[in-house]
């Protein structure tokens, strides 16, 4: 419950009128105290509860995080003690989970990533096809039949194009791909290089997003209609995630920081 935050672990017992379809994940407004406010559906209950509950006021059309999501959620609040609601927070952008705004017009950095976005959507560029090396075979081999690989090398040597192999192969199996680079390589010219190699739609993440954007990205990946999510370390249940170690040139985070 968003009027709770930070006060209380405790979750509330709401009624379901008629007319309203619900499941865990449900992003919900409820009557608080003299206010309205928003919460989530965590669980669902065919038993009559101990004490009187007032009904849920409505509902959004589509479940905002997935069963696996909420079971995370809890996961992380009962382990770090925290209100459940601020782990369901972190795991949504802003403007999904609220009603913010998206601030003001967008500085010339913001346009400039905005770019991105324009590149991961248009038609993808023209692919040259790549041969691996023997190596790089054999490394892809290795990633194909163990579900965690540490891929060790110096820059230049052909790591990226193990990592788009690997992705071809997942988005063949049906997968679909996270691929995570820290924010100074997520540059115009990755993006286009990803959009040529792997002829999939892509959703691109990244900071400077404006809040907008990042809610509309969000939707693209919750829909189904990115097969790949190329930006900076955001986490998802996914077929493939590729990232850089943590020790590697802006890779690292010295905060906890939030899933969007």
């Amino acid at each position: 419950m968003e009027a709770a935050r930070g006060i209380s672990r405790e979750t509330y017992t709401y009624g379901v009128p008629e007319g309203i379809d619900l499941v865990p994940g449900h992003r919900v407004t409820v009557p608080f105290g003299r206010r309205s406010t928003y919460g989530f559906v965590v669980s669902l209950s065919t038993e009559e509860p101990d004490v009187d509950t007032k009904p849920i006021e409505a509902a959004g059309a589509d479940p905002l995080l997935l069963p696996h999501q909420v079971a995370l959620a809890r996961l992380v609040a009962d382990h770090y003690w925290v209100p459940l609601i601020e782990c369901i927070r972190a795991m949504l952008p802003p403007r999904v989970r609220g009603t913010g705004s998206t601030g003001s017009e967008a500085s010339t950095r913001q346009r400039r990533h905005t770019r991105l976005l324009e590149l991961a959507t248009g038609p993808a560029p023209a692919a040259h096809h790549v041969e691996l090396t023997a190596e790089q075979q054999g490394a892809l081999e290795v990633i194909a039949s163990n579900p965690v690989t540490l891929l060790h090398g110096v820059i230049a040597s052909g790591k990226t194009e193990i990592y788009l192999a690997a992705a071809e192969r997942a988005l063949a199996d049906g997968l679909r791909v996270l691929l995570l680079v820290p924010e100074i390589s997520l540059t115009p010219q990755l993006v286009q290089r990803v959009r040529a190699r792997l002829n999939a739609p892509i959703a691109v993440l990244q900071t400077q997003l404006t809040e907008l954007e990042r809610a509309q990205q969000w939707w693209r990946t919750r829909r189904g209609e990115a097969q790949v999510v190329l930006g900076t370390p955001r986490t998802s249940r996914i077929g493939l995630r590729a990232t850089k170690p943590a020790g590697s040139p802006g890779a690292s985070r010295r905060s906890p920081g939030r899933a969007w």
